[in-house]
């Protein structure tokens, strides 16, 4: 920067101190406020170790009811695992037996001659095949029976049958007096 002409010197001189001087007050005032904020910051980590202070004091003066659930907790992890453990083992073993015995049938199956049993005659597994199915009717019945009663419940009632519904319960009627004609007439030969 150049000063006008005819200007003294001393005034120029005086000019560039004053300059210094307010760049030392602004950063004097600028070192202040880093200062403050440190502070400010300083006063936070204080209380904040004075928290955790506390808490440890706290966690001290119930440290036995903190070990006792840090115990319970440790324990019951090592029985619910110990009881994963036995699950799976007894899993492990169900399947092995139910393989072994898989194979054993097949092996005894494959051994034993393709000549029916003399013991045990065909009249006789045919009777009992009979009574199974005889024996299996009224749960055939039954569910006929519900399935019908929800026809009729979902149309509103007998009078609200559709031509559509009275078929559909037509066909359930036709189909258990077939099963029921069928085996009867199975049964009797």
């Amino acid at each position: 920067m150049r000063m006008p002409a005819g200007t003294p010197l001393g005034i120029g001189l005086l000019g560039s101190m004053r300059l210094s001087a307010i760049r030392r007050v602004y950063e004097h005032a600028q070192r202040a406020a880093a200062a403050k904020a440190s502070y400010h910051d300083a006063q936070g980590a204080v209380a904040d170790a004075l928290t955790r202070r506390e808490a440890a004091f706290e966690q001290l003066e119930n440290i036995d009811i903190i070990r006792a659930d840090v115990a319970d907790g440790i324990i019951e992890g090592a029985a619910s695992n110990k009881l994963r453990r036995k699950r799976d083992r007894l899993q492990l073993e169900a399947e092995v037996e139910a393989l072994e015995a898989a194979a054993r049938q097949r092996r005894a199956t494959a051994a034993q001659p393709s000549v029916p049993n003399a013991a045990t005659p065909p009249q006789q597994d045919e009777f009992n095949q009979t009574l199974v199915l005889l024996r299996r009717m009224p749960e055939v019945a039954k569910a006929a029976a519900d399935v019908k009663a929800e026809i009729v419940r979902s149309a509103g009632g007998d009078d609200r049958l559709t031509e559509a519904d009275r078929d559909m319960l037509a066909t359930i009627d036709a189909i258990v007096q077939s099963a029921t004609s069928r085996q009867a007439e199975d049964s009797l030969r």
